[in-house]
């Protein structure tokens, strides 16, 4: 019956993240707690972060800039809010039950948040997109994601859970911007 049910929700889950693009503030979702991140303890890029059974590694931070080409074609995306960040990381099942990574979040110095800008994903190959992957118990996966951020940002701080609905483990990640 598990399954039927998820095989019902992603597509259910696809259409409403297509519909929000790069929506800020999403915290209002209830999917991770709202935060004051200057009061939380923050782990730095690179170094593993573990929430339950899901073992995270930031691998890389860039400054994407406010626009995104494509240099096999004439295709771009304009940022909304400001400048593209975009990140990659490698996720790992250590547990016994397969989880599914949704969705990130990432919070700045003003308590804004962000959730991956999903056009952004046009400028990469379908393996390197991250929304919607079902994590198998024992395997390790690298993907990328963009988030639109406010230009201003002074720091960005990643939500990273235990992928549980609603999750049990949080940790953060401070993305060093």
């Amino acid at each position: 019956m598990k399954k039927y049910i998820f095989l019902f929700m992603v597509p259910v889950l696809a259409v409403l993240f297509l519909i929000n693009g790069c929506q800020q503030n999403i915290a209002e979702t209830g999917s991770v707690p709202e935060v004051d991140i200057s009061n939380v303890e923050k782990l730095a890029v690179g170094q593993e972060a573990v929430a339950g059974d899901i073992i995270w590694v930031i691998n890389e931070t860039t400054d994407l800039g406010t626009l995104l080409i494509d240099d096999g074609s004439d295709a771009f995306l304009e940022t909304e809010y400001g400048k593209f960040i975009g990140i990659t990381f490698t996720v790992e099942n250590t547990g016994q039950e397969p989880r599914v990574l949704y969705d990130l979040t990432a919070i700045d110095d003003k308590g804004n948040s962000y959730s991956i800008c999903l056009p952004a994903f046009a400028f990469f190959s379908p393996e390197q997109a991250c929304t919607l992957q079902e994590i198998i118990p024992g395997t390790e996966h690298t993907y990328s994601a963009t988030f639109d951020v406010d230009t201003d940002v002074k720091e960005l701080v990643l939500v990273l859970t235990d992928l549980n609905i609603p999750p049990q483990n949080i940790v953060y990640i401070d993305l060093g911007l």
